[in-house]
């Protein structure tokens, strides 16, 4: 079956509008003949088209024309200064390209807000992974250090058992011996 279905642009144009990814980012749409369909400056939608009108600056009709030949990717520009990060695709299988505009410096806070992240979670991780290391070993070496106890004992004359809460009645090894020496 086919399912068929209407959208108002006015809808979608509020959607993107709301859409933020950094402080000073927007979102724009154009048609398949790069008008403006979709842009927060609403005065400009369907009387631009950034394909062939004159004052739109050369980059970004670069990047209009990939866009309404349904092109995916990413460009960085200068525009009054500052670089942006024009990153865009087509929307599905309609005739419909979306773009998102970020200042590079706000994106590059973003990747250094996640690499911060990342470093504070493997400090976390290593610390939780050393002290369970050690507190293993601990764990591992306490019947070798009762057996060297015992033999220090013995090797003074003390020949009875000194009985520790450890677990060497569980183990192979430590049960013969406490059998030996008892």
């Amino acid at each position: 079956g086919v399912v068929n279905g209407y959208v108002w642009l006015e809808h979608i144009s509020k959607m993107i509008n709301s859409y933020s990814l950094t402080d000073n980012s927007y979102v724009f749409l154009l048609n398949e003949e790069g008008i403006l369909c979709g842009h927060p400056d609403s005065t400009r939608v369907f009387k631009e088209n950034w394909t062939r009108d004159d004052n739109v600056p050369k980059e970004i009709n670069l990047v209009a024309n990939e866009m309404v030949n349904g092109n995916t990717g990413s460009k960085v520009l200068k525009e009054n200064g500052v670089y942006n990060c024009y990153t865009y695709q087509q929307i599905g299988n309609t005739k419909l390209s979306l773009c998102v505009v970020s200042p590079v410096s706000e994106l590059y806070q973003i990747a250094i807000n996640m690499l911060v992240f990342l470093i504070i979670t493997i400090v976390i991780f290593t610390i939780v992974c050393v002290t369970f290391s050690v507190l293993m070993v601990s764990n591992m070496i306490y019947p070798i250090k009762w057996m060297e106890e015992q033999m220090y004992r013995f090797s003074k004359g003390m020949m009875s058992v000194m009985d520790k809460k450890i677990k060497y009645r569980n183990t192979k090894e430590m049960s013969a011996f406490y059998r030996a020496v008892t």
